[in-house]
């Protein structure tokens, strides 16, 4: 059978989401699609190129998804000669067609000038799967053997393993000796408000003297709400001032936290962080968080920007 690599266009948004969720189907933290979605959160964004998302088909059936990020100097994604493969999606049993629409994905983005290219890494900064694939920062699971494994098998190499937590809220103790503020998430940044789409960040600030100590960021995912039936949140962000560390600051803003999303209605909590963070790590099993699920992300690049 012929395997033929095909751009995307509006009229393959149902083979795309087709792919995508049947390759999804065993990952218990990654949002159903349908076309509508896939056009609004992901077809609608301005980095999205529709010559850089490729489909593999066959007998006129799709069977294989990649999408890229490439290099796109401007507001949006300064100019570095970084790009990235933001998505790949396969059966486990088809190496061919994974190996295909990486060759593919990575003609087209050094045809852009780009040195480096990110394999479903954060570091290439997700901008189309916020809330859909993985929480709010999607980065390869490593249960999807196939996705990571093509790409290693290309010369991607091991960048980074994160991990996810999953939780739900409930009655913690909390400093009361703090203020807290809630607040929208900051975007300003064009890039960062693209990725929100279809989201509402907030903040949550821990203030000592009127001063900002400690902030997590958090959001509702509605899309994972809906595929999962249960109120799904996730931490994007959190981090302590580094002269307070070490005094349980973080547990408190995270107890308090708990109360916020209790009290919008969350029923879960789903974070990731790299494995190495352990203050982090610590923070969320101390919160009653537990290890769901782990991640690994790859990146590639041109054997002299090895050297």
């Amino acid at each position: 059978m012929d395997l033929e690599i095909v751009s995307y266009e509006d009229a393959l948004a149902d083979d795309a989401v087709r792919v995508f969720n049947r390759e999804t189907e065993s990952l218990a933290f990654v949002a159903r699609l349908t076309p509508q979605i896939f056009r609004e959160q992901i077809a609608a964004k301005r980095l999205f190129e529709p010559q850089g998302c490729f489909l593999a088909m066959e007998q006129d059936r799709a069977v294989g998804l990649a999408l890229t990020c490439g290099v796109n100097p401007g507001e949006l994604r300064p100019q570095n000669n970084e790009a990235s493969i933001d998505g790949l999606f396969f059966p486990l049993a088809r190496s061919d067609v994974g190996h295909a629409l990486i060759d593919r994905c990575m003609d087209h983005l050094r045809s852009q000038g780009a040195r480096t290219i990110c394999g479903f890494a954060s570091r290439g900064r997700y901008p189309f799967w916020r809330g859909l694939y993985a929480g709010t920062e999607p980065v390869c699971m490593t249960d999807y053997l196939q996705g990571w494994a093509e790409l290693v098998a290309h010369g991607f190499v091991h960048h980074q393993q994160s991990v996810n937590y999953l939780g739900e809220p409930h009655a913690l103790p909390y400093r009361k000796n703090f203020t807290y503020a809630i607040e929208d998430g900051d975007l300003s940044n064009p890039w960062v408000k693209e990725s929100w789409r279809g989201h509402r960040p907030q903040a949550l600030t821990a203030k000592l003297d009127d001063q900002d100590i400690a902030r997590v960021g958090f959001a509702h995912m509605p899309f994972l709400s809906a595929y999962r039936n249960r109120a799904s949140y996730g931490i994007y962000s959190f981090g302590v001032d580094r002269a307070l560390r070490g005094q349980g600051i973080g547990s408190s803003l995270l107890a308090k936290l708990w109360e916020v999303i209790g009290d919008l209605g969350g029923q879960e909590v789903l974070v990731g962080t790299t494995i190495e963070n352990a203050p982090a790590r610590r923070a969320y099993q101390k919160a009653g968080m537990r290890l769901v699920a782990m991640r690994s992300g790859t990146v590639w690049s041109a054997p002299d920007v090895r050297a």
